[in-house]
């Protein structure tokens, strides 16, 4: 599916709380404005982030062997489109936040994902989805468009 398209389904999506159940076949889930609920489904999905302003998504059912979050560049501040760079994920306790001014995306043991548009610096750090089933992220995760 073309980004505009991705784009286009962000923008319609963007009052309600949805509940977004995929197939048995390679979906892409993208929760709009709200708490959105993302299940993917068995096969190999993926998960579009619009903004970090958009609310605290819950995604079920990651697998991190074959699953991507994909983030869109134009809204997430200080990202280049391609893969996200280890040095811009880190993991951590419940409480972490951002060690250095490279870091990104922070995900902590009770399964919450941050974002941090200037690492260290003085913005705060966003969450911007809940994975219940704790999967182990790393870098490889991530598609910045």
């Amino acid at each position: 599916m073309p980004i505009s398209k991705i784009i286009e389904l962000c923008q319609y999506l963007k009052l309600l709380n949805y509940r977004l159940i995929g197939s048995s076949g390679n979906d892409i889930l993208v929760g709009g404005k709200g708490k959105d609920i993302l299940t993917g489904g068995s096969g190999v999905d993926r998960f579009f982030f619009e903004s970090p302003k958009d609310g605290i998504d819950k995604i079920t059912d990651f697998n991190a062997l074959n699953e991507t979050i994909v983030i869109n560049s134009r809204t997430f501040d200080s990202l280049n489109p391609g893969k996200l760079l280890s040095n811009q994920f880190s993991i951590g306790s419940r409480d972490a936040k951002a060690t250095t001014s490279d870091q990104r995306f922070i995900y902590t043991t009770d399964g919450s994902l941050f974002f941090d548009p200037d690492g260290k610096g003085g913005i705060e750090q966003t969450k911007i989805t809940v994975f219940a089933n704790l999967p182990f992220l790393s870098s490889d995760n991530f598609e910045i468009v």
